[in-house]
């Protein structure tokens, strides 16, 4: 858990982490045919939603990017 405080610290955006994390997973889901968790048997996307769940994902990582580096430049400028 202090790994994820810490890589959180990182971030300059307070949105960027939650939108890159779910969009790995949205990703990753969408890669895979989906994987167990011990409180939830078996995570997966149906398959005519998996096109759509990797554009998803992909819009989210490069929105959570967009952020970090529009966010970088505006305290860069100052």
């Amino acid at each position: 858990m202090n790994f994820f405080i810490k890589f959180y610290n990182k971030f300059k955006n307070p949105l960027s982490f939650p939108l890159l994390i779910s969009g790995i997973i949205i990703l990753l889901l969408s890669i895979t045919r989906g994987f167990d968790l011990p409180i939830l048997k078996h995570i997966s996307i149906a398959p005519e939603y998996r096109s759509s769940s990797l554009i998803i994902g992909c819009v989210m990582i490069a929105t959570a990017v967009g952020l970090e580096i529009s966010s970088g430049y505006k305290r860069r400028r100052r």
